[in-house]
């Protein structure tokens, strides 16, 4: 029999959600920024979580605790390019003087009997339907049609829209999505770090899988459920059995990850433990199935969220020990060609110099500083803001043009011209032989003054 639900609460509306969503989340955010486990679960999740808070925040001109639940949605844009779409559960009412007031560069305008505001290519609005408590913020490619929805629902994948309507909003995190997405665009939202990450979820979940969804809350225990719509052809008896051996086969393959590595200090006492927190939920798991979709729950100790949480994200960005002291050679700094020769995207209308990095290093999977010492010197603030498109090219001529637009010199005619005063450089790790390899952003003469090796293309025969 399975486990009792920790909640009762209502189906997960699509209201202001776009037509052919490819995935869904909901986070009832006031309440889990302000639970007791909240501080360790921010701090397990690292600097990846701090990120997507970050980009929430700006996205939606508040902080957690102002927002009863946000709801995204991932859909696919015209480059392939998965990208959200929110919408705001408020906790006080918004009026439209503290829509300006919290978005003060945006422009007003009219849309299918909504106002909206549009700042670069964001347009932002509250539903005359919601009374103030509803915030709805997208692309404004999506705008017409969400504004012009009036809350009805618009269709989503069958499978997916199954699952929706079994996702408890009460808990305190649920995200449902598809193989197919994780196996097409929605690959694009896991960087070279994360890949692991989305291969055992496609192992776990298994080709016979059309959707699947995960939703989890910290109450006074922790509580996990995997809900999977099965295709017609597998009956969800089977599937159970199916999924339990590749769970069983996961918790194997995570033991031999991680008895076959001598990992660094930092996090070895709590990755060395994951492979035990698979196999104890594992073992507290109860099965069964709820309109022919086979569930999963799991109770578990309230810590037991966070300590998950961390040795995961620890087990994936952490290296063992030997390939930390390999760190220091020069042959490990040459693979960061290897590194910058990586495709991906970056488009924004307006963002800082310092969130465009943080950007560009969750998709290099290391850290790129900015010396903010050698900028302040030449008069450069990290906090300027530029827009920038660029899609499906190699990170390295990302990087170099996010610096092109930052350089506060804009007759500069190209990376090697001594007016192109912001550059990088790849400084090998120090003092310690396990510390990673980082990228610095500088100045080109803070860098010649120091004697550091410019790298190409800022560099030529003079220097």
């Amino acid at each position: 029999l399975l486990w009792a639900s920790p909640t009762a609460g209502s189906a997960l509306s699509l209201a202001y959600l776009p037509a052919g969503s490819s995935a869904l989340a909901a986070v009832r955010l006031a309440d889990l920024s302000q639970h007791s486990e909240a501080d360790k679960l921010r701090a397990a999740l690292g600097p990846w979580g701090e990120r997507l808070l970050g980009t929430w925040r700006e996205r939606l001109g508040c902080a957690p605790p102002e927002v009863s639940q946000l709801t995204l949605a991932v859909v696919i844009d015209e480059h392939e390019f998965p990208v959200p779409c929110y919408r705001a559960e408020l906790a006080s009412p918004w009026d439209e003087a503290e829509m300006h007031r919290r978005f003060p560069a945006a422009q007003s305008s009219e849309m299918a009997g909504e106002t909206v505001l549009r700042e670069g290519d964001w347009v932002r609005f509250l539903p005359r339907a919601g009374q103030g408590r509803l915030l709805v913020v997208c692309p404004a490619a999506w705008s017409d049609e969400l504004a012009a929805s009036q809350g009805e629902p618009l269709a989503l994948p069958r499978d997916l829209e199954r699952l929706a309507a079994r996702i408890d909003t009460d808990r305190s995190v649920s995200v449902a999505t598809t193989p197919g997405f994780l196996q097409a665009s929605g690959r694009k939202l896991f960087n070279d770090v994360a890949e692991p990450l989305r291969e055992a979820v496609l192992r776990i979940v298994g080709s016979d899988a059309t959707a699947f969804a995960v939703s989890a809350d910290w109450g006074t225990r922790f509580f996990i459920e995997v809900r999977v719509t099965p295709r017609p052809a597998a009956p969800p008896q089977r599937y159970l059995q199916q999924f339990g051996q590749r769970l069983q086969e996961a918790a194997v393959a995570a033991q031999q990850f991680v008895v076959q590595r001598s990992w660094h200090p930092y996090g070895r006492a709590v990755i060395t433990r994951l492979p035990l927190m698979l196999q104890a939920a594992q073992f507290h798991m109860r099965t069964g199935v709820e309109d022919r979709q086979a569930v999963f729950r799991v109770y578990l100790p309230l810590a037991a969220g966070h300590n998950l949480a961390m040795a995961g994200e620890l087990a994936l960005c952490v290296r063992d020990a030997a390939s930390a002291g390999e760190a220091a050679s020069t042959r490990d700094v040459a693979t960061w060609d290897e590194r910058f020769s990586r495709r991906t995207s970056l488009a924004f209308t307006k963002e800082t110099l310092q969130r465009a990095l943080e950007l560009l290093s969750e998709d290099l999977g290391a850290p790129i500083e900015i010396r903010g010492q050698d900028l302040q010197l030449e008069g450069i603030t990290k906090n300027q803001s530029f827009g920038i498109d660029v899609r499906d090219q190699p990170l390295r001529e990302i990087l170099v043009e996010v610096l092109r637009l930052a350089n506060p010199d804009r007759t500069a005619e190209g990376p090697r011209d001594p007016r192109q005063k912001l550059v990088f450089l790849v400084e090998p790790p120090r003092p310690n032989p396990g510390d990673a390899v980082r990228i610095i952003v500088t100045t080109r003469n803070a860098a010649l003054v120091r004697g550091d090796a410019i790298p190409a293309p800022f560099s030529d025969a003079s220097e």
